[in-house]
This record gives C-alpha cells, structure tokens and sequence, in this order.
C-alpha cells in the first residue's frame, strides 16, 4: 500500500510539495482553507506573476538575508530557477523578462502557473479538499499520524506543512497553524510583516507623496540593504527598496531597538561628486540657490527637501559654510530615515517569524523535532526579496520537502 502524505496548504509550496511527493508514488492529499487554492499567487505580480529570476541558485541564495543564506542554499540547489522555467515551459507555459532579470509568463497570467501545478497534481493521482482548515494534529511516539479537520480525521504516514503566514488575510493568510504548532511543541517563532511600506515620522519627508526615485540604496546596517526603486508615501517609504527592509526593520522595532535607515538616494554619484559640484557652483555660479544647483540630479521636491533638512533652504551657494555643506552632503550620500513602524498585515506580501530554521534539516526540509514532519515555503522562517525570490522558495522547498528524504 502506498505511503499517505497529507500536504496542508495550497501555495506554490504546497502544490510543488505535492508534485513532488506523488511523483513517487505516494498517495498525497492537499488540504486547503479556503474555499479554492493557490489566491495569493493569482494575486502575485498584480496577477502576472513574477514566479523567479534569472539568478543561478547559488546568486539567488545570497540576496537572501545574511542569516538564512546557508539555510536556503540546498533548497535553491535541489530545484533551481532554470529548472523552475524548464518546468513551466515543459507543460507550455514559456516566460518572457521584465528589466532583462524578472520572470513571468509570457501571457501574464498568474492563473497560468497556477493551473501548470494543479495539472502536475491531479496528473500524478493527488487530490486536493477545500474548505478543510487543520484544526488538530495526531501525534503517537512522537510521529504525526494524521490531522483533524473539526469533526474529519486524515491519516497520514508523513506531513508537509505549507501553510503560508498571515499577510494579506483577505487572500486567506492567517496565523492558526503557527498556533497548533507551537501548541505541540514545535518550535515557531513570532511573526512580523514583511514586504511592506515602511513608515516614518521625519519632518523632511512631508511633501514628497508619489515621487519615485529609480536607483537607491537603503541601508539598515553593515549587513543589511537593498538596492532598487524607492517611493514616497506621505507616511514613510514604499517601493522594492522599501519592502526588501521592511522585514528587517520590523524586527528590529518589535525587539526595542531605534531604527534608523539611512537612503542613498543617487548611488551613482559618490561624496565626492557632490562636494565637486558644490564647489564648483561657490566658485562659478555663487549667487544660485543651492536647492536649484541638483535640477538635473534630482526631482525639484526631493532637492528642496534635503537642503531645507540641511539647514540651507533658501541659501545661495556663495554663502554654504563647511558646517551646512557637511550636512547636505550627508542628507545626498547618507539620508536618516527614523522608523516609526511598518504597514499592517493587511498590506504584507510576506512575513518573518513561522517554524524555526535551526529546528529543520536544510538538506531535507524534515524537522528535527518530529521524523515524519517536513516543511516548506514561508511556512519557514524565511523571507526574501521581492522579484520572484519567494515564490522561488516556495517552490524549491516544496520540492526538496516532497522528496520525504
């Protein structure tokens, strides 16, 4: 008799999980919360899908952060972005790039991958139950033997817990299975969101609501940083640049901590180039505004705003002491933006926090606390950048976890 695995979650994760697992013969079956599966990736990419990059696994393991880039590594190596395009071209869904680097199917369609793994699934004898929340675990000589849906009992020979985090709860994410978890000793750490605006309270970000800047780089510490597109909200920051830090500084300020990023808002112009151009317009140009000397560099709010916050609002360049020049340099390489908090779950694409890592075989995705236990996707403590990195890790541990090593 094949071996019974119970998969809880149909996300990428779960699904490929599921894919996995049956393509060994297992009888799987997929349990799903929701009245029908896969709603945060229909929604992924605003419904085009950005599903990886074009990263090689070992590249995309260390854009992950600095602490989970030795987890996720055998992850990304046991099923690679190439080989999560070769997948979905196989069954006929090809890409196309965005940017020269970001993936999604050439029809932009989300529903498109979707419908690949559910394919992949029935294909290989899995089934998948809706409306089926896990509202228990059997657990016998410190084995899994099956689930409990209220008053409905599944038994299983091994688990794949895939069950996603809370962000976006109207597209299903919530926290339960963090919960029932923890209540069975298994070790879950504290949620917070990730992937969302960042907000902040700072005097000299008023006034610059919907402005983008292409190329930035925002700084938490020596370790942590991102680098892209930055937009400003009126209550702090958005954009990719944003929400790659956003998981980190939301952990930061739940454990006390002041948070300070620092935005390099034209990282294609060092210290240097700047206090050049400074000193040229004292020298040449000195009756100009020192706020009109960066028309070409900056957008005109954005360059009132750090001269303003420098201390040389309505300065002409002639007058700009050392001490002034000293700041504005710094608001132009090095700008402060103190933290007050980040946006709610409601806006979260992901979250840190879930099933610890040091408790998981990297290698394998099996628990160390439960032999027959395995886990996959965000499920995991682990968050990544935006720009197909999560949903490459849902697949990749989905598929190492399905392999039930």
């Amino acid at each position: 008799m094949a071996e019974k695995v119970v998969v809880i979650g149909s996300g990428p994760a779960g699904l490929m999980a599921g894919i996995s697992a049956a393509k060994q013969g297992r009888e799987v079956l997929v349990l799903e919360f929701l009245p029908d599966i896969g709603r945060k990736l229909l929604a992924s990419g605003a419904g085009k899908c950005n599903f990886t990059n074009m990263l090689d696994a070992e590249s995309m393991a260390e854009r992950y952060a600095p602490e989970q880039r030795r987890f996720v590594k055998p992850a990304l190596l046991s099923f690679t972005p190439d080989n999560v395009r070769d997948f979905f071209a196989g069954q006929g869904v090809k890409y196309k790039l965005v940017d020269d680097f970001y993936c999604f199917p050439v029809s932009e369609k989300a529903s498109d991958i979707l419908q690949v793994l559910l394919d992949r699934l029935t294909f290989y004898g899995a089934r998948v139950l809706c409306n089926t929340p896990v509202s228990g675990l059997k657990i016998e000589n410190e084995r899994i033997c099956g689930v409990y849906s209220h008053e409905k009992f599944f038994p299983c020979d091994y688990l794949i817990a895939a069950a996603g985090g809370p962000g976006f709860p109207r597209l299903g994410g919530h926290a339960s299975l963090d919960k029932l978890f923890a209540a069975n000793n298994i070790t879950v750490l504290d949620r917070t969101p990730a992937l969302c605006g960042i907000k902040s309270n700072d005097l000299w970000l008023n006034g610059l609501a919907g402005i983008v800047l292409d190329k930035t780089v925002l700084t938490l510490d020596k370790k942590n940083f991102a680098q892209g597109t930055l937009l400003f909200t009126g209550d702090g920051i958005s954009g990719p640049a944003a929400l790659d830090m956003s998981g980190r500084a939301a952990i930061a300020l739940r454990d006390g901590k002041k948070v300070v990023l620092r935005l390099n808002i034209a990282p294609e112009k060092n210290r240097s180039d700047w206090q050049e151009l400074l000193e040229k317009a004292r020298q040449e140009n000195g009756k100009k505004l020192i706020r009109n000397l960066f028309n070409h560099h900056l957008p005109q709010a954005v360059a009132s705003a750090i001269t303003q916050a420098a201390g040389a609002g309505e300065m002409i360049a002639a007058n700009l002491s050392k001490t002034v020049q000293e700041r504005l340099l710094e608001y132009l390489t090095n700008a402060p933006i103190n933290v007050s908090g980040v946006e709610s779950w409601e806006k979260a694409m992901a979250s840190t926090g879930g099933v610890d890592r040091s408790k998981i075989n990297s290698k394998t995705m099996q628990s160390k606390e439960i032999a027959n236990l395995y886990l996959a996707g965000e499920f995991i403590d682990v968050d990544a950048p935006c720009g197909g990195y999560n949903i490459q890790w849902a697949f990749s541990s989905g598929y190492l976890a399905g392999l039930l090593k």
